[in-house]
C-alpha cells in the first residue's frame, strides 16, 4: 500500500511537471464576425499555461470576455482531448449597419452598437441613418426582424428622422426607387403590405406614407432630362388600401 501510494505521489508530481499539464492547443469555434485571436488574447489562454487553473477558472474567464467583447453573447472552454482548449462562441447578429462620416459600425440584436468601425458594409443588412442606442433602435430592430425575409431584402436604408408630433419616424429608402414614411411601432405590421401597394401605382416611383393610413406621392420630374427631383407631387397622389385590409 505505502509502494502504490508513493508510486502514485510520483506520478502526480511527473505529471504536473509534464508538458501534458500545460496548454498546448488554443482555438475558437463558432466565430463569423469578432476575429479569432481577439477572442483568444482577451481570454489571456496561451500556449504553456497551467491547464488546470484555467479549467477552475474558466467561468470567470468566459464573463470577462463577454464583458470585453459586446459582440460576443457567450462563451464556453472546452477541454478537447489531454490538453487542448476549444472556445465555443455564440455571437449576437449583426442586424444593420450604422453609417456615420463614412464610416460602418454593426449593429446588434441586442440594440447595441460597436465601437470598431470599418469602410463598408458586408452582406445584406440595411443601413442605418441617424439612429443611437435608445429605445428607438431597440423598437426599429424588433419591427425590423418580425419582417418576412423578402422584404426585410427590399430595404436599403432607414434614417431616423423624429418630429414634434412623431419622435418614432423613420425614412425608408428601397431597392426598388421608392421612398417609404413611416412610424416606428407600427412598422411592420404595415409594412408587411408593401408588395401590394407597390402593384397598386404600376411603374411610378414615389413616397409611400404609412404613417397614418397608406398613401402613395409619385416624384416630381423635370421636363427635360426627366430626372429625379426632390420633392414628391400630390398630383396624382394614391391612396393606397392593401386588399386585405378591405
Amino acid at each position: 500500500m505505502l509502494i502504490l501510494l508513493f508510486s502514485f505521489a510520483i506520478l502526480i508530481v511527473v505529471y504536473f511537471i509534464s508538458p501534458l499539464s500545460k496548454v498546448d492547443i488554443v482555438s475558437v469555434r463558432g466565430t463569423k464576425e469578432v476575429a479569432d485571436q481577439e477572442i483568444i488574447d482577451e481570454s489571456g489562454i496561451k500556449s504553456g499555461g497551467n491547464l488546470w487553473e484555467i479549467f477552475f477558472e474558466r467561468n470567470k474567464i468566459s464573463g470577462e470576455v463577454v464583458s470585453e467583447l459586446p459582440q460576443v453573447k457567450s462563451m464556453k472552454i472546452v477541454l478537447d482531448g489531454l490538453n487542448d482548449y476549444t472556445l465555443e462562441i455564440q455571437e449576437y447578429e449583426t442586424v444593420a449597419y450604422l453609417v456615420k462620416d463614412n464610416k460602418y459600425y454593426n449593429i446588434l440584436e441586442n440594440g447595441k452598437i460597436v465601437n470598431e468601425s470599418r469602410k463598408v458594409s458586408i452582406g445584406n443588412p440595411p443601413i442605418f441613418k441617424e439612429f443611437e442606442e435608445n429605445k428607438a433602435l431597440k423598437e426599429m430592430i424588433a419591427q425590423y426582424q418580425s419582417l418576412n425575409e423578402n422584404i426585410q431584402n427590399s430595404i436599403s436604408e432607414v434614417q431616423y428622422t423624429p418630429s414634434e408630433v412623431d419622435d418614432y419616424l423613420i425614412k425608408l429608402y428601397m431597392n426598388d426607387g421608392n421612398e417609404v414614411i413611416a412610424s416606428i411601432p407600427s412598422f411592420a405590421e404595415k409594412m408587411n403590405y408593401y408588395p401590394d401597394m407597390v402593384k397598386k401605382v404600376g411603374d411610378q416611383k414615389g413616397t409611400i406614407n404609412i404613417e397614418v393610413g397608406a398613401y402613395f406621392s409619385p416624384f416630381k420630374y423635370s421636363e427635360d432630362k426627366k430626372e429625379e427631383s426632390n420633392g414628391t407631387s400630390d398630383e396624382n397622389g394614391i391612396e393606397l388600401v392593401p386588399e386585405e385590409a378591405q
